[in-house]
């Protein structure tokens, strides 16, 4: 782990090892977000979709934990000092919005399919030629939780999550939303290809 010098909040940050040292024309892999304190299996980097749970009505606010992202890179041969990363998001950044018919506290949003399309958890293998998400767990289902978001007659509920890219395009595909009531909003949706995420909002 390698504390952030610079660059907190922009798409460009500067960490330092302080006394470390890197091995020329070796290559280096980074990613994030970091597990445990000494995670260092780079053949077996676990992803888990399950749990995301917006706090308040369009806030993206939850999203960090869920965005995985790699790099790999080589030092130079002439300079050891440093090494630069880009990093490539692996999830898409969905966001749904709904329409509420009536006055409504909301507990969560799960997406339905007919076939297991969603793939809940997974790992990375940072040795790969271009690391993606190696799928574990499959479901029909992909649920978002909301923190007992209320929302007025007619406005909108906003609804942001990270999952791994998909297609649905052509698959019957519904959205449903459970309310503190115990009554549930079921809305028909068009399937589309949900692609990698490139910025947030």
């Amino acid at each position: 782990a390698f504390p952030m010098t610079s660059g907190a909040g922009t798409n460009t940050a500067t960490f330092t090892g302080g006394g470390w040292a890197l091995k020329t024309s070796t290559p280096y892999m980074a990613y994030y977000p970091m597990q445990g304190k000494f995670y260092l299996d780079k053949k077996y980097i676990s992803v888990n979709y399950s749990g995301q749970t917006q706090a308040e009505n369009a806030s993206t606010a939850h999203l960090g934990k869920y965005d995985y992202m790699v790099a790999s890179a080589t030092t130079s041969s002439t300079d050891a000092s440093s090494v630069n990363f880009q990093f490539k998001h692996l999830g898409a950044l969905v966001r749904l919005k709904v329409k509420m018919a009536e006055a409504s506290t909301l507990m969560y949003v799960t997406l339905q399919t007919e076939e297991n399309d969603f793939i809940l958890s997974g790992h990375i293998d940072l040795t790969a030629t271009s690391p993606t998400i190696n799928s574990e767990t499959t479901s029909k289902s992909f649920r978002i939780d909301l923190n007992n978001i209320s929302v007025e007659a007619n406005e909108d509920l906003i609804v942001y999550f990270l999952m791994p890219p998909v297609d649905l395009r052509n698959k019957p595909l519904n959205a449903v939303i459970l309310k503190d009531n115990g009554y549930y909003q079921e809305i028909p949706l068009t399937g589309k290809r949900i692609k990698i995420v490139t910025t947030h909002p």
